[in-house]
């Protein structure tokens, strides 16, 4: 039966069922269906969202924003914990403050539509935290925000006109946050269409205002995104009427976003083609096109026992442009600095920790930042505008050039857009060592066995960091 019925004695009817399918996929979803290569890779993603916010616990905006996130809460208190702190918030709050911090490093995922770890991943959390729901309910939420959200942003790609305008990088993940709560808040299928169009209500003017001005508060965004998927979902759930199949809608949501709107990508392949094995995990924080000269140089230094007092040169070449330049004042922001590979090179080199990379300290010293001018970046011409889903599908290559003082050169290349196998169980190592060794091991192992945890509250003190 269609969802919008009530709506006959008007004559508006809608001509097709996209969203009545997917909504009928979300909601009936369950952990047997799904196979175990999904599971696994599901649960990297969690881990990685975890520590990418662990990472990130004493950086300066994720203390500003645990602040803004109690005075938000009118002080501490309530089911469901915040990433990083260990403190109980309520689950708007924590939903907030747990996407902007697993945001805030970029060190998650890279997938063909932008960082969905950062909100489905969050929204999920809280929402099973906060219901008492299980780890195999959990992880089957994520699936379902992936594999629809994912379908969604593809659908909705903006043509060259929209282009112009902005990019919806933090715009669709909306719908992920949505189909995650709504899944766990135990939503029907009716009440699952019906979020579905309150996250077209509410998701952003698609823009790349906080990539241009270099803004942190682009972090913020994952972390309303996730907000507004649990606000969604208890209103739904609450009682929410009249603002069904609105992916059907031709002037609804696709009109604010493209002019070549693809509908039937909404539910091509859904329940057999699982895009979430598409998702790219990073080994560093920062940005995805940094990953390939980051690994070759630190396999580099690792192999030929190389010390960064040892190097008296390094040369990048890379098809991949629009690095940015090594501030002499130093970085203002996170993500101006991500987004600077001889700054991230040099931070491998001299940093050990890489959570602390971003520290304010590190941004500014002057050491540091003129070790970085040393490292020499060509790179390719760039072409604006640049959109993730087209770049990700071009080739290109990485060759990093390493002279010692006894003048040895050390030489290694790879693919500009092929990330090499991800060991996660490091890299979730790596992102917590500054919490403790100890702490690593117990979260790792309860973490790749979560599908046998009966209550996600039970874990809380993995995102908390303190066991």
């Amino acid at each position: 039966m269609r969802f919008n019925r009530l709506h006959e004695a008007t004559g508006y009817i809608v001509p097709t069922d996209y969203t009545q399918t997917i909504s009928r996929y979300a909601v009936e979803l369950s952990y047997d269906d799904l196979p175990e290569v999904v599971r696994l890779k599901t649960k990297q993603i969690v881990m990685q969202a975890i520590g990418s916010a662990l990472a990130a616990k004493d950086i300066s905006v994720s203390k500003k924003t645990e602040t803004i996130s109690i005075l938000g809460n009118n002080g501490n208190g309530g089911p469901c914990t915040s990433w990083g702190t260990g403190s109980s918030m309520s689950s708007v709050n924590a939903a907030f403050a747990a996407g902007v911090k697993s945001d805030l490093l970029g060190w998650g995922e890279c997938s063909d539509r932008g960082h969905f770890y950062s909100v489905i991943v969050p929204a999920a959390w809280v929402a099973a935290e906060e219901q008492g729901k299980g780890g195999r309910e959990f992880l089957t939420a994520v699936v379902a925000a992936y594999e629809v959200c994912t379908r969604i942003a593809n659908a909705v790609q903006p043509d060259k006109r929209h282009k112009k305008n902005g990019w919806g990088v933090t715009s669709w993940p909306i719908f992920g946050a949505v189909i995650a709560a709504g899944k766990l808040y135990d939503l029907d299928a009716r009440q699952m269409d019906q979020a579905i169009g309150l996250a077209c209500e509410c998701s952003t003017i698609p823009t790349t205002y906080s990539y241009t001005k270099m803004s942190d508060f682009l972090h913020c965004e994952y972390g309303n995104r996730a907000r507004d998927g649990i606000l969604i979902a208890k209103s739904v759930k609450k009682g929410i009427n009249n603002a069904r199949d609105t992916l059907d809608e031709s002037s609804c949501y696709s009109c604010a976003m493209t002019d070549e709107w693809k509908p039937e990508y909404y539910t091509q392949g859904l329940g057999t083609d699982y895009m979430i094995l598409d998702t790219r995990l990073k080994h560093w924080p920062g940005c995805w096109k940094a990953q390939t000269a980051l690994d070759i140089t630190y396999r580099l230094v690792k192999e030929q026992g190389i010390c960064a007092g040892q190097i008296a040169g390094m040369t990048v070449e890379t098809d991949c442009a629009g690095w940015a330049e090594v501030p002499e004042e130093g970085f203002r922001s996170i993500l101006q600095a991500g987004f600077c590979l001889s700054y991230l090179l040099a931070a491998l080199l001299y940093v050990p920790e890489p959570a602390q990379w971003y520290n304010r300290e590190n941004l500014e010293d002057r050491q540091l930042l003129e070790k970085a001018r040393n490292i020499r970046i060509l790179s390719g011409e760039q072409v604006e505008p640049v959109y993730l889903d087209t770049v990700l599908k071009e080739k290109g290559n990485t060759l990093v050039t390493i002279t010692t003082c006894e003048g040895v050169v050390y030489t290694g290349e790879g693919d500009s857009m092929a990330f090499e196998d991800n060991d996660t169980g490091a890299v979730f190592r790596k992102q917590v060592q500054g919490v403790s060794p100890e702490f690593a091991e117990c979260a790792e192992v309860s973490l790749e066995e979560i599908e046998d945890c009966d209550n996600i509250a039970e874990l809380r003190w993995i995102p908390g960091g303190k066991k």
